[in-house]
């Protein structure tokens, strides 16, 4: 990927008015909850700083 390549992909993400297929549905919550899937917990470790 060239550097033009690059600068001119970032104008289309960035611009207000050109088509750049980014932009779609926003879903909030879970939408990919299965109702019937059974949780689990799960522990993890951080550093004391962290918290």
């Amino acid at each position: 990927m060239t550097e033009e390549q690059v600068e001119r992909d970032e104008r289309m993400a960035e611009s207000e008015t050109e088509p750049d297929g980014l932009t779609g549905h926003v879903h909030y919550g879970l939408h990919l909850d299965q109702p019937d899937e059974k949780m689990i917990s799960v522990s993890i470790r951080v550093p004391k700083s962290t918290s």
